[in-house]
């Protein structure tokens, strides 16, 4: 594996995450919601629906924004 697509591709989306990141902040998107097994349990029926068919590779976070705007869990869990 060599070239210089892989390398491109994952500056980009990092910078891409990073941005939305800092969106999610400064927009304040939390929604104040309680997580509920229905929240996850929904997800779960979406990533194995055929509505999912093109998502591969991503990280679904059901967490009404708490990781893309807390700095304890962006540093731990990134």
């Amino acid at each position: 594996m060599g070239g210089y697509g892989p390398h491109a591709y994952m500056v980009s989306k990092h910078a891409l995450l990073g941005l939305v990141r800092t969106a999610c902040k400064e927009l304040a998107i939390l929604k104040g919601i309680v997580l509920k097994a229905r929240h996850v349990a929904e997800a779960a029926l979406f990533l194995a629906s055929d509505e999912s068919a093109y998502t591969t590779g991503h990280n679904l976070m059901v967490d009404g924004g708490l990781t893309a705007t807390s700095p304890v869990f962006i540093t731990t869990f990134t």
